[in-house]
Order: C-alpha cells, then sequence, then structure tokens
C-alpha cells in the first residue's frame, strides 16, 4: 500500500553501529551509487551487479516491487510491477518479467505477465515446483481507479492471481483465480510476497501474504494488517490459509529450517518501531506460533527477504541469508547471514549505502548470491539493480563453501 511510498519520518543510523560495514564495503558502496559493479579486492571474493529495470525506459514510469528466482537450468527470471505514468502504489500497473540465461550478465526483453486496460497487477509472489518443474507467479490484480486512501480502507475488489511456465518463463499460461480460497472473512486488502515463494521438503507450496482486517487511513496505516501464509499440496491448483500473525505485521518471507519448521520474517508496522517481526510454524504452515520482536535487526518499516543457502546435511553448515534495510530510513541495503537457523544474524554486509528499498534474495546453480534491490541517488526506486557475489566476499573470506 501507500506505505511503500509515503515513509515514516525518522533520523539516520548512528555512523558507529554501521561503521565496520561500511569501512569494509566503502569501495563497492561508492561503485553502487554510480551504477556499476565491481570485483571486491581479495580473491577468491567476488561481486558484481547490472541494472535490470531502469525507472523512465521501456514505456514505464516507475519499476518497483521486485521479486526472483532462478529455475534448475540456470535461467534467472527477475519480476516487478511496471508502473505506467506513476511511482504511486496505485494507478496503472502491469506485472513484468525479464530473463537472463548467462549469470544476470544481460538480460532479455521485458514481458507483460498480467496487465489490464483499468487494472493494478503487482505483488509477485513466484516460487518453483520441483515436481512438475514448473514456476508460478502468485499475484494481485485490483482496479487501478482505487486510491491511496481506497487501498488502504480496503474499498473495491481485490484478485489474487496465479499463473504457471513450464518452459523457464519463456511462456505463460492463462490466470487462475484463487480469491475465494485464499481470502478470509472480514479480510479487505490483501497482498501476497512480495518477494519469492517457498516449497517444503514435503512437495507443500507456501506464498507469504498480508491482510487489512480494517479500513485504515493515512494516519492509522499499517496498525491492522497481519502477516499470514496461504499452501498448496498438488502443484499451486487448489490452495488453503495457512497460519495468521499479530495485526501490525506485513510483508513477509518464509524459509524452511533444517528440522522441517517453517520461519517466517516480517514487517513490523507497530508505530514507533524500527525494528522486524518473525515467527515459527510447526506443522508446516498451517499455524504460526512465537512472534516476537526482533530488535537486533534494525528496520524503517520496510519489506525484507531470506532464503536458505546451505544446509549441514549437504555437507557443510547450516546458513540461511537475509536482506533488509539496516537503518531507519530506506538506504543501508544490507545482507546477513545466520548460522543457527534464523535465531541470530552475526554476520552482514553492505550491498549499498545509498537510497535503497526493496530486495529478494536467491541462489544461483553456482551457489553464487543473488540480490535483487531497488535503488538511486536521489530515490530509492529510480532502478531495479541485480547484485550478484559469492560467500567469501559476503564474510570478507571468513567463510567458504566446504568449510
Amino acid at each position: 500500500m501507500n506505505r511503500r511510498t509515503f515513509l515514516k519520518a525518522g533520523s539516520a543510523v548512528p555512523a558507529s553501529l554501521l561503521l565496520a560495514q561500511a569501512i569494509a564495503s566503502h569501495a563497492v558502496a561508492a561503485d553502487n551509487r554510480k551504477g556499476g559493479g565491481t570485483e571486491a579486492r581479495g580473491f577468491p571474493a567476488w561481486f558484481e551487479q547490472t541494472d535490470v529495470f531502469v525507472g523512465g525506459a521501456e514505456g514505464y514510469h516507475t519499476f518497483r516491487i521486485p521479486a526472483i528466482v532462478v529455475t534448475p537450468r540456470g535461467v534467472i527470471l527477475a519480476f516487478c510491477e511496471g508502473r505506467k505514468f506513476e511511482s504511486q502504489d496505485a494507478g496503472k500497473i502491469d506485472l513484468v518479467l525479464k530473463r537472463s540465461h548467462d549469470g544476470g550478465k544481460t538480460w532479455g526483453p521485458l514481458q507483460v505477465l498480467s496487465t489490464g486496460a483499468d487494472r493494478r497487477c503487482g505483488d509477485p509472489c513466484p516460487l518453483l515446483d520441483r515436481k512438475s518443474g514448473a514456476v508460478l507467479i502468485v499475484h494481485m490484480k485490483f482496479p487501478s481507479a482505487l486510491t491511496v486512501p481506497d487501498l488502504l480502507a480496503g474499498k473495491g475488489p481485490k484478485q489474487v492471481m496465479v499463473i504457471r511456465s513450464t518452459d523457464d518463463g519463456a511462456t505463460w499460461g492463462a490466470e487462475k483465480d484463487v480469491t475465494a480460497q485464499v481470502k478470509g472473512p472480514g479480510w479487505d486488502t490483501y497482498a501476497t510476497g512480495p518477494c519469492h515463494g517457498l516449497q517444503l521438503a514435503s512437495g507443500r507450496l507456501i506464498v507469504p501474504c498480508y491482510h487489512l482486517t480494517k479500513g485504515q487511513t493515512l494516519e492509522n496505516e499499517g496498525q491492522f494488517n497481519a502477516s499470514h501464509l496461504i499452501y498448496s499440496d498438488d502443484g499451486g491448483e487448489n490452495w488453503k490459509v495457512g497460519g495468521i500473525a499479530t495485526q501490525a505485521s506485513d510483508e513477509c518471507v518464509a524459509v524452511e529450517a533444517a528440522d522441517g519448521s517453517v520461519y517466517l520474517n516480517m514487517r513490523y508496522e507497530k508505530k514507533g518501531t524500527t525494528m522486524r517481526l518473525e515467527g515459527w510454524s510447526r506443522d508446516h504452515g498451517v499455524t504460526l506460533t512465537d512472534i516476537r520482536e526482533v530488535p537486533e535487526l534494525l528496520d524503517p518499516q520496510c519489506q525484507g527477504s531470506a532464503l536458505r543457502f546451505t544446509e549441514a546435511k549437504a555437507p557443510g553448515k547450516n546458513r540461511v541469508l537475509f536482506s533488509n534495510l539496516a537503518s531507519r530510513t530506506r538506504d543501508h541495503l544490507r545482507v546477513s547471514l545466520s548460522y543457527d537457523e534464523c535465531k541470530s544474524w552475526l554476520s552482514s554486509k553492505l550491498i549499498n549505502e545509498g537510497p535503497a528499498g526493496y530486495s529478494d534474495l536467491a541462489m544461483h546453480p553456482d551457489q553464487s548470491i543473488l540480490c535483487l534491490y531497488e535503488r538511486g541517488v536521489k530515490k530509492y526506486y529510480e532502478r531495479i539493480t541485480l547484485a550478484r557475489f559469492n560467500l567469501e566476499w559476503l564474510t570478507d573470506n571468513g567463510d567458504k563453501l566446504g568449510g
């Protein structure tokens, strides 16, 4: 909703809190602000990045809300909202995609996956189904005539749609409306993701979502939101509502823990807070428990992403990645690393020091890390960039695969 565009006032993070990260990443961050990539010093660590969507190009005023998945054949699919005439959440918006076959160095033409003369199509949540090999994109569709206050108040029909591809995103089937399956009673505004979805080891598909349970205004926005999960056990044909979090939770991302439980990391909209919220599901997404504030994860009430990177049984270590803005304002995008199944985040590194926004994480088959994120010079939504790097760069050569 408009919380993506209208930021809450707050002071920047004290420099001392980020000094170590800033020093380690100074050369990379400086290059980020110029829009280029650089290889980190200290082989074999490396970092590179490429702009994927640039505002004002390809017929769109602004590109926002990135999401990413990588197919088993290594094709990178970068999704986002193409906002036709303005940067705000309302208005004419298309769901768009670009594909890369060379690790993100070059990109194919823009594809429009969902559109309509009077429709807003977005909040992308892509996921892979290992059994069928299909890529699914769960997303929202509703009238573009709705204003930001209308959206907050829960006005207008909002559809939850699913489309799928069986050829690495080259072509897509027809949209399927699953709203009746996943919308609870009394739920008004609804949103999927935005970020990648999850397939559990059992084959269950999980999509992180949030909904609005009471009409809101610009003055009380976010206070009646609640994160929730939806899941499918038949490859995305049919869906059910799963666990529901507490109020003031919002955009969220799910990770399967090594013990089979599901970890949910959430944007926290409680007034005056600058932290994340988290919870757990011990029944494969059906319910959510152990919901708590995470003060150690500084956040300006923005979206974040998380990803299972490696497991100890691989063999190796349990590693989970997390990306968000380590700030009280929309800047200082970082990627953090947990070695204890999301209980603590001990290692982190700056990806972009300047204005930044939403992000999503993926892993390439060569085990490099991908972070698709919003950034700019004056505004955080001027472009969407893919950063690609390895574990050695993330940890300043303190960790390596197989170690």
